[in-house]
């Protein structure tokens, strides 16, 4: 008779498990995927596009959003607010990498095009956006058991979150410094070519 309650017991803890994992996995799932649409749409756009001129980018607020309905889910969740910092730096870079831009379009000998300056834009921000990828396939193959997957951001990129103010400056400039350089960079002429005799 105990044995049998005992075998009732761990069956009802094993289900319990199960159903939280399943309730974890779809938490996680859904954040990862609305991380990674907000990475594809930024992927996506044109550079060319007078979207990339606007001082900050809205639509990562979606991600926030997505965090605090996966908490309720979920929990607290160390990657999740991981990748939500990553894609805070994203919009930090955004906007310091767009303060730079324009101010340096104004200068003389700057060939500061929409496209241009879109271009200067991406590229200064670039780079960020692999690590959230990589952490949000990491968490889309999570199993939804305890703990979850701990992932390791690249020693080049390390969240701002729990930075000094000081290392959050240098951090900044250093992606401002890349959007600036992108943009005086003179774009090569095309050579000159004389048009075909007739014969």
């Amino acid at each position: 008779m105990a044995f049998a309650y005992w075998g009732i017991r761990k069956q009802l803890k094993h289900d319990r498990e199960l159903a939280q994992a399943a309730r974890r996995i779809e938490a996680a799932r859904e954040f990862a995927t609305v991380a990674l649409t907000m990475i594809d749409m930024l992927e996506d756009h044109s550079t060319a596009d007078p979207w990339w001129l606007r001082p900050r980018c809205d639509e990562l607020m979606d991600v926030y959003s997505a965090q605090l309905k996966s908490q309720i889910l979920l929990g607290q969740s160390r990657l999740i607010d991981d990748i939500t910092s990553g894609i805070r730096d994203i919009s930090h870079a955004w906007e310091g990498c767009h303060k730079r831009i324009q101010d340096v379009a104004n200068q003389p000998g700057v060939q500061a095009t929409p496209a241009r300056m879109g271009s200067a834009l991406s590229s200064g921000i670039f780079e960020l956006f692999d690590p959230v990828v990589i952490a949000s396939e990491e968490l889309i193959r999570w199993d939804g058991h305890l703990p979850e997957p701990k992932f390791d951001w690249p020693n080049h990129h390390i969240p701002l979150r729990g930075r000094r103010a000081d290392q959050k400056e240098r951090w900044l400039s250093y992606y401002a410094n890349q959007s600036e350089a992108m943009l005086r960079v003179t774009p090569r002429k095309k050579p000159h070519r004389s048009p075909k005799q007739s014969p």
